[in-house]
Formats: structure tokens, C-alpha cells, sequence
């Protein structure tokens, strides 16, 4: 816990220096350990377990109330600030953008870096929960506890799946507000069960093929190729047609009058494949299915012109690979921001809080085509196929090929 109550507060108003677990060593002289000032403002931030985590980082904390801040400040070896959301001071307030101030979210649970010092190169968001640095290197693949040594931020905290989850009423109003919906339990299993087994027959078909073409060809992370039933989108990650028997047993699926009410009761199928991704599949870049309609638009339009469903045809969890959206990013504005994030500090983990939706046989995902979305990597031991059915406006066709004219089965 990072947040306590006041009550719990008032007993702990100390301002004494709380000493680290061991002193870092360089060449034998024990040099200064960096230290860490945390503010005792008027929010009910549970200083003691901040510090604690402090701690457990190699970091000396300096625990300081309103009379001490601007002294503590002043110091040379302060590494990072962290106070509460709305914490105030005048030595706040002149900060060197040099030195990192992190104000905590209580919505995520994390501080987040104060807008202020975004140019330094400290990780966008800190973690603070007391855990071992082997878990935190396990979660995070690196430290962000220590601002000068990451190359790229630190992911916050995903946004709880259980708020995007809508019944069939609600998928309209929040593929427009969120730009993605999630539905569970929408599917009849019979009915995907008799696409999975047209999916699986169909993928034994593509590999037999591959492997009579000269050298063979491997269905992994590795072989690169494009035919005109399957292209290797990624690393490991396939996009496969299926055959149009698929589309006629979804023909009346229960998402169609959400479908109609985003894009008209006139919309057409745009495509229809099977979204595999093979063990070892690693996560794809940020992207958009599709762009806006008129660029730099002074006005959002909320309605759609593409409308995508995933239907997972095995059970999706953390291991074998959800997806990942940010929700409002079908607005032009958030994904400018995402993408311009990424060409600034060349991470490919944005500092906008993402939703990752995995889901059972039965479950459905709709979104708008323009939100940024993933695929997650698969580091589970056997293939993760979802379908991936896209309608659209009749007015509207795509400006890229997306399967290449030469076939690979006969």
C-alpha cells in the first residue's frame, strides 16, 4: 500500500533520515549513496512503505516535511522527488527540470513523472511496492527505480479490463467513447468450435504446402514469406484467410446489430482471417488498422468507417498472447500523441495506460479500426488463433493490398 490514512499518519511525523540496507562501494571507498527526498505534504501518502521500497532499491530515503523540503533540495546527490498528486512548494515550483519529481497517481497506484522534467531521462512512471529488485527486473526487464540508468520508460499501470466489459446494448456507445468494446460469453462455443476445426485444417493445409517449396518453408518466427492465403505479419505472428464457410456461420452472430448501428445496416464484410500467432511470436509495434478519413480534421468523427471483431478460438491469458488497445486513441489527437511518444524516445511502451483484453472461447472483442492497438507476444507452448472479422461502410476501400496475388495452395 502506498496510500495510508491520516489517522495511520499522525503517529510517524518524523524527519529523520532513514538509513539503506548497504552503502553502494566503488573501488573499495564507500561512496555516497544517491538519496531519494520524499515530501510529507498534506495528502495521505504513506511515506514509511514509499521509503521502505526506497530502500529495498539501494536508495537512501530523506523523509522531509514543509520546513525542511527546500534544504533537502539543495543537496547534490538527490536522485529523484517523489510527493503527492497536488503537493505544493515554492521549491517545488523551481525545481531544476534536471532533477526527476514524481507525483503519485492514485488511480494507477505509481508516480508518474511531473510533466515539468519529461525532457530528462528519467522513466516515465515509478513503481513503489515493496518487491525484491530480482521481481521488479522480472516485471519491468529493468530497474526503473534508479532514473539515470534506463535506456526507455517504464510502462504504467494497464487500465482494469473488468471496466471495459459491455453487455450487446453497450457496444456501440463504447466502441465511440473508448474506440473498444469487450463482450463476454457472446459466442455460442458449438459455433466457433466448427471454426476452429476449419482454422486448424486449414493451417495443416498452408503447412504441408510450405514445406514442399524449395528450400521448405517453416511455419516460425523466422521464415519470412506473403502468399495470397497467409503473410507473415511479425515475428511468428500469421495472418491467414479463412474460407467464406467461416463467414456463414457468423452470418447472424449477436454483435451484427451493434455492427449495423456503428456502420449501417448497408455495411459490407471488408476481410475475414485467423490471426495466429505461434509460440515464441514476439509483441508487435503500436499500430492502426486503418487511418482517419480526412487527416488534421478540425473535428473528431465519432463514427466509424471500419469495425474489426476478435473472436479468440482458444482460451487468450497473459502467457499466450492478448491484445493490447489504448483506449480513446481512435481519436486523432491521442494517437498522434502515442506515435510522436515513440519517434521522441524511440520506446515502444507508451506512457498512456493500455488495456489488454484476452478472453475465453465465447468472449468478443469489437473495435474501431483507427485505435491503437497490439498484438501481445506468446510465450506459451502451443499456437494462439483468434478470428479477425472486419466490416466496413460500402463506400469504403482500402488503399493497401494486404494478400499478394501469388497463391500458395493450388
Amino acid at each position: 500500500m502506498l496510500l495510508g490514512t491520516a489517522a495511520a499518519l499522525v503517529p510517524h511525523r518524523t524527519t529523520q533520515r532513514l538509513q539503506p540496507l548497504s552503502n553502494n562501494v566503488v573501488d573499495g571507498t564507500a561512496s555516497a549513496p544517491r538519496r531519494a527526498v520524499v515530501y510529507r505534504g498534506e495528502e495521505d501518502i504513506d511515506v514509511d512503505a514509499v521509503a521502505a521500497s526506497l530502500i529495498s532499491r539501494g536508495l537512501e530515503p530523506d523523509v522531509v516535511d514543509v520546513d525542511r523540503l527546500a534544504a533537502a533540495l539543495a543537496q547534490p546527490d538527490v536522485a529523484a522527488i517523489y510527493a503527492g498528486r497536488y503537493a505544493s512548494h515554492e521549491a517545488l515550483d523551481t525545481l531544476e527540470p534536471t532533477k526527476p519529481l514524481y507525483r503519485y497517481e492514485k488511480s494507477a497506484g505509481a508516480f508518474k513523472l511531473d510533466r515539468r522534467c519529461e525532457a530528462s531521462d528519467a522513466p516515465k512512471w515509478v513503481s513503489l511496492e515493496v518487491e525484491s529488485e530480482e521481481k521488479c527486473l522480472e516485471r519491468n526487464g529493468w530497474n526503473f527505480l534508479t532514473p539515470e540508468e534506463p535506456a526507455t520508460w517504464g510502462a504504467p499501470p494497464c487500465l482494469d479490463a473488468e471496466e471495459f466489459v459491455v453487455d450487446q446494448d453497450g457496444i456501440r456507445d463504447a466502441v465511440v467513447e473508448h474506440g473498444v468494446a469487450f463482450v463476454r460469453d457472446m459466442i455460442p462455443t458449438d459455433v466457433l468450435k466448427r471454426c476452429a476445426s476449419i482454422v486448424d485444417q486449414r493451417w495443416a493445409e498452408i503447412e504441408t504446402a510450405l514445406s514442399e517449396k524449395t528450400p521448405p518453408l517453416l511455419l516460425n518466427g523466422i521464415d519470412r514469406f506473403e502468399f495470397n492465403e497467409i503473410v507473415h505479419r511479425s515475428d511468428g505472428r500469421f495472418d491467414m484467410k479463412v474460407p467464406e464457410e467461416i463467414r456463414s456461420f457468423l452470418a447472424e452472430a449477436p454483435w451484427v446489430p451493434a455492427v449495423h448501428a456503428l456502420l449501417g445496416p448497408d455495411c459490407v464484410p471488408l476481410y475475414d482471417s485467423a490471426i495466429v500467432s505461434v509460440p515464441g511470436a514476439k509483441t508487435q509495434d503500436m499500430h492502426s488498422d486503418n487511418g482517419h478519413l480526412f487527416p488534421h480534421a478540425p473535428e473528431h468523427i465519432a463514427s466509424p468507417h471500419c469495425v474489426t471483431v476478435i473472436c479468440p478460438l482458444v482460451d487468450v491469458d497473459a502467457d499466450n498472447g492478448p491484445t493490447e488497445f489504448w483506449p480513446g486513441s481512435h481519436y486523432e489527437s491521442v494517437a498522434k500523441e502515442l506515435f510522436e511518444e515513440r519517434a521522441r524516445t524511440g520506446a515502444h511502451i507508451p506512457s498512456k495506460s493500455s488495456l489488454q483484453l484476452a478472453g475465453s472461447v465465447g468472449d468478443a472483442i469489437l473495435f474501431d479500426t483507427r485505435t491503437v492497438h497490439r498484438g501481445m507476444a506468446n510465450s506459451g507452448k502451443a499456437k494462439r488463433p483468434i478470428l479477425y472479422i472486419a466490416y466496413a461502410r460500402p463506400w469504403y476501400t482500402e488503399g493497401t493490398k494486404n494478400f499478394p496475388d501469388e497463391t500458395l495452395l493450388s
